[in-house]
């Protein structure tokens, strides 16, 4: 085996460790319901973890990310199902549902439990205490 092919197999290693970590957190979003943005030190410090020190430099995540995504196409089919947006400032994690901003409650919209049950009460508290003067 010649010393690139080692080297380009322990770069794609580090890489699903770190896809893993990835989805890990994804999936921690996901059952908050909240969207995940992290910075580029976070993913540096991420990337040390996994031993993807493709990623561990802070100072040129940006560059160094989008070149693998653009270069790189079993990188990019890792990172694409996880991976939303990408900038100057970081990552944006793909978390279903937090695309659009939840909808407000209208008359022809159901009401949760909690707003019938407090439509029920507000309008049984004055029958009641005519009931009882």
């Amino acid at each position: 085996m010649r010393y690139f092919e080692f080297v380009t197999e322990e770069k794609y290693d580090g890489l699903d460790k770190f896809v893993t970590m990835l989805k890990n957190l994804k999936g921690r979003y996901t059952s908050k319901g909240q969207p995940a943005q992290m910075n580029w030190q976070a993913i540096s410090q991420i990337a040390k973890k996994t031993q993807f020190e493709v990623l561990s430099n802070t100072k040129n995540g940006y560059e160094t990310f989008k070149s693998l995504w653009d270069t790189d196409p079993k990188a990019k089919l890792l990172l694409e199902p996880i991976v939303k947006n990408f900038n100057q400032q970081g990552i944006e994690l793909n978390i279903p549902g937090t695309e659009a901003e939840p909808a407000t409650a209208t008359a022809a919209e159901p009401q949760d439990s909690q707003q019938a049950v407090d439509k029920m009460a507000a309008s049984a508290a004055p029958k009641q205490l005519a009931a009882q003067a």
